[in-house]
């Protein structure tokens, strides 16, 4: 997660926060097509969209690093330090007929920090 650029934004100036994610699919299947939920959190301040974020049908070949990504446009009205954090789960698409051997690697999380003003 990257939450600003170099030059810190002023109060009511937004900003872009980019996250992404790296997938893997550690088999047994070749290749199988997954939806990422992306929950994007933004406390004392204003985040767009302001939902959670699916990204659908992301292919995965077997053993193959995939990164997925979206760009949060946030803007803080008042001066001061903030974190934001992203929780990412990731299921297999239901239009596939198999299932995943191993559920408990499919979530993460991480965050970031910035100032404004």
């Amino acid at each position: 997660m990257r939450a600003q650029d170099t030059v810190p934004p002023s109060p009511g100036e937004s900003f872009d926060v980019r996250v992404s994610a790296s997938l893997r699919n550690l088999g047994p299947a070749n290749a199988v097509l997954v939806d990422t939920t992306f929950t994007f959190s933004a406390p004392g301040c204003s985040a767009v969209p302001s939902a959670l974020f699916i990204a659908e049908d992301t292919n995965l070949p077997e053993n193959v690093g995939v990164s997925i990504g979206r760009v949060w446009l946030v803007t803080c009205t008042e001066a001061g330090t903030y974190t934001f954090t992203t929780d990412v789960s990731v299921v297999i698409d239901a239009s596939q007929a198999i299932s995943d051997p191993d559920t408990s690697n499919n979530d993460g999380s991480g965050n970031d920090s910035t100032i404004v003003g």
